[in-house]
């Protein structure tokens, strides 16, 4: 058997998962360009080099509050190696530690545990600082409306800060293009109205596409939508292929995040192959909720290129370590609920495929609800690989692609 080790269950196991293949086949990864974990030094020298802003201790001289908007367990931001140097760099700038609150940007998401934040931060900034869960129902100021016609509610307490910083993850998207910047903003510490407008019509706009900024509509509202709070300086990492931290970049909410995009295009750059029998996405690392796992197709960014060739398998693997996951608006019966088969990028990428999903912590009602009838789902490994065999014979060329989330074609 060919043995392909892919990492798995960020936040939970963190650890490789062997999956095997039939001896007969050719079987291939196609990685990330990726990069080394940074330093902690590299660390502090984005703070003290920041991009189009002043040092976040400079910009915290005079200031009373701080509130610091940080992203929820679905991104995979070391808020444990991040945060202990911003906290710094406040107190440096004359901010008592009783004036600085953390809020949680969950948008739609579930709200965090104390064992989540512990995750995140660290039990040391956990017993020392105040954190709160953003809640999109209550606690909203009303900001106006944006250049596109948003209507702007948003947390409170963030509001009312003084200083307001973000701490995030630059991460392939589906319609914003690429996450982090002021879209912890928007959807992250929003109001439901304002995320139901985020998620619904626009989304649907052709200028929204994975890793696309440029004319993107959806990131061009998110930029004017952070800018409207008025979003300081955002603290934005990127990813490897364990999920650690390349590098990090500080400053103003567009520059440093373009600077950010810049960087991310090569480390997570992939040389994507064309017309493969069977392609293997796993969602690490946003693989804690079934409802994310639909972001393993981020590598396949053009609908219109056939990775894996018509009549092929695409199998979807994900950990989904907290099962189904939670979405206030997008899942099952929720007002914006849509199937596969109405996302049209989705829908063609599927077309003419046979799909099959590899998750040990999902039920089978919460991929057929979603996904076109004749949907394989497996929570055995070995059974789904029988299951393949079957289908595809001697010589079946497979890829695997480890670290889909993160992973983009490369230009």
């Amino acid at each position: 058997m060919h043995t392909v080790s892919i990492p798995w269950a960020a936040w939970y196991e963190d650890r490789p998962m062997h999956i095997e293949f039939p001896d007969d086949w050719a079987v291939e990864r196609a990685d990330m360009a990726d990069a080394p974990e940074a330093t902690d030094d590299e660390l502090r020298e984005a703070f003290a080099n920041p991009l189009g802003t002043s040092t976040v201790a400079e910009l915290a001289r005079g200031k009373r509050t701080v509130a610091i908007a940080v992203d929820d367990m679905t991104r995979p931001t070391q808020g444990y190696r991040i945060m202990p140097i911003l906290l710094e760099e406040l107190e440096r700038g004359g901010i008592e530690r009783d004036n600085i609150v953390i809020v949680m940007a969950l948008g739609s998401h579930r709200a965090l545990t104390r064992q989540d934040f512990v995750k995140k931060f660290g039990e040391d900034i956990v017993r020392s600082y105040r954190i709160l869960n953003h809640c999109p129902f209550d606690n909203l100021v009303d900001v106006g409306i944006s250049k596109y016609g948003t209507h702007i509610l948003t947390n409170r307490f963030f509001m009312e800060a003084d200083l307001k910083i973000s701490v995030g993850f630059i991460v392939p998207h589906p319609q914003a293009g690429w996450g982090g910047g002021g879209k912890i903003v928007v959807p992250g510490i929003c109001g439901i109205e304002t995320l139901s407008q985020f998620h619904g019509p626009r989304i649907k706009n052709t200028s929204c596409r994975t890793a696309v900024i440029e004319g993107n509509e959806l990131r061009e509202d998110i930029d004017d939508v952070a800018r409207v709070v008025g979003l300081n300086v955002i603290v934005n990492a990127i990813g490897n292929s364990q999920a650690k931290t390349s590098k990090l970049f500080v400053g103003d909410i567009i520059e440093a995040h373009r600077a950010g995009v810049k960087w991310a295009r090569q480390v997570y750059a992939t040389r994507v192959p064309a017309d493969i029998d069977v392609g293997v996405f796993n969602a690490f690392p946003e693989d804690q909720e079934f409802l994310q796992s639909i972001k393993a197709l981020n590598v396949w960014s053009d609908p219109d290129r056939d990775v894996v060739k018509k009549g092929g398998t695409i199998v979807i693997t994900t950990a989904a370590s907290e099962g189904n996951g939670c979405h206030y608006l997008g899942d099952v019966g929720m007002k914006l609920f849509r199937t596969a088969d109405e996302r049209p990028a989705i829908a063609k990428i599927m077309a003419g495929r046979h799909l099959v999903f590899f998750s040990p912590n999902c039920q089978g009602f919460e991929i057929y609800e979603r996904y076109p009838e004749g949907t394989e789902f497996h929570t055995d490994w070995d059974e789904l690989v029988e299951s393949l065999a079957r289908r595809h014979g001697k010589g079946t060329r497979c890829v695997v692609f480890p670290t889909c989330s993160l992973q983009t074609p490369a230009e």
